[in-house]
């Protein structure tokens, strides 16, 4: 990705992406500490939905810019043309902003006409990537990932539409839960879950040295059982076979926690041996991990979790996983972009910044630690039945990350 001008794709698609996640983080940045409070009670709380919202959505922004550079890049594939992304960014961005407006005024067709939009954009990204990941799907682990991760996004709008819509009309003859239980799973272990895993080991060798090595090769088959145990387990959750679907859970949790002591052991053997923000984001993505995957397991050996243990895991996964591993990576994606973008043509013309220039260095610090000491302390809380309080500075704590992330993000973005 480093390598050559005329190597990395028009970024600017990838860049409009950056700046709607950004403003996502923003937001919930500021909205984090309320929605704390009351974490345990998802069902009708404006706050924590709006938070929930906020947090995914801002992710799938980032992931989706990525994606336009990282499969030409990394899978060797033509870069598509610029002009749809840009496009798709700005539809997806006011999309996020009906459905977080829909929330707050528990307006369920304004809620409706957002995931509308976000649908559209999302299926319209996605016929531009795929064939590009289609193409490449005999090279192996990486494609096979990102096909399942496509297919679980086009999905988990779609069924975020259907309880959008239902919210309205009430058509689901069994109610809401079953298919709010797919959407959660589709959501964090098929779209977040197959994306990271798919292209982290890439990315770790890029940007980190780690060990790279060649799979072996039953490692391209565990990819595709593990996108058919999560389909299975997604069908019966949607159909209200929610007990039937206990086994796949544990199987999930057992290739969670595989794959997080694995990358784990890759990134403590890593070639660059600096310890700064984004490897300790990388670290604590790997514990987040661990625990969510020991959590879960023991869910379907007996624990009953209650309310305070499902926000627990959700927390875990979600922010504690899937946010610390994107946020540790876009650290490193976003300047090298900006810079390439704004300054590769005019390097021995004009002094330019270096990489190092591009990020101020005290926000990435301050984050980090601000994000996962808020989200222990907020995992501690809804455990524990913490006092509203508590749980109040917790989210303010993870909520200031946030905000550190999103400032540090939109200077890159804006500086000039």
């Amino acid at each position: 990705m480093l390598s050559a001008p005329g190597s990395v794709p028009d970024p600017r698609a990838s860049l409009r992406f950056f700046t709607v996640s950004a403003l996502s983080f923003a937001l919930l940045g500021l909205v984090l500490p309320k929605a704390a409070v009351h974490a345990e009670s998802f069902r009708h709380n404006p706050s924590l939905l709006i938070a929930v919202h906020a947090f995914t959505l801002g992710l799938t922004a980032l992931e989706m810019g990525a994606l336009y550079q990282l499969v030409p890049v990394v899978l060797g594939q033509p870069p598509v043309d610029r002009r749809p992304g840009i496009r798709q960014a700005w539809l997806l961005g006011v999309g996020i902003a009906l459905i977080l407006a829909g929330f707050r005024l528990w307006q369920p067709l304004v809620l409706g006409a957002g995931g509308a939009l976000v649908l559209t954009a999302v299926i319209w990204f996605v016929a531009t990537v795929a064939p590009g990941v289609l193409r490449a799907l005999p090279q192996g682990l990486i494609p096979a990932y990102l096909t399942g991760a496509l297919a679980s996004l086009v999905l988990v709008v779609s069924l975020g539409l259907t309880l959008a819509l239902n919210l309205r009309f009430r058509f689901l003859p069994a109610g809401a839960w079953p298919v709010l239980g797919a959407h959660l799973v589709v959501g964090a272990a098929g779209w977040f879950g197959l994306a990271i895993i798919g292209l982290s080991y890439r990315l770790g060798a890029m940007f980190y040295f780690t060990p790279r090595g060649e799979p072996p090769a039953w490692a391209r088959w565990m990819a595709w059982a593990t996108i058919g145990v999560l389909a299975l387990l997604s069908l019966l959750l949607a159909g209200g076979y929610g007990p039937r679907a206990l086994p796949l859970a544990a199987a999930l949790a057992i290739l969670g926690a595989a794959y997080a002591l694995d990358f784990g052991r890759r990134i403590h053997r890593r070639g660059r041996r600096v310890t700064d923000p984004t490897i300790l984001h990388l670290y604590a993505s790997v514990a987040a991990l661990l625990l969510a995957s020991a959590g879960t397991l023991a869910a379907t050996l007996g624990w009953r979790p209650g309310p305070g243990g499902w926000s627990a895991l959700g927390l875990l996964l979600l922010p504690g996983w899937a946010g610390n591993i994107a946020i540790g990576l876009a650290y490193k994606i976003v300047p090298f972009l900006v810079w390439y973008s704004r300054y590769a043509s005019r390097v021995g013309q004009t002094r330019v910044p270096t990489l190092a220039q591009m990020l101020p260095p005290v926000l990435p610090r301050a984050g980090v630690w601000l994000w996962n000491a808020g989200l222990a302390g907020l995992v501690a809380g809804v455990l524990l039945g913490a006092s509203p309080g508590l749980k109040w500075l917790a989210g303010a704590g993870t909520g200031l990350g946030a905000l550190a992330y999103a400032v540090s993000v939109l200077y890159v973005l804006l500086r000039r």
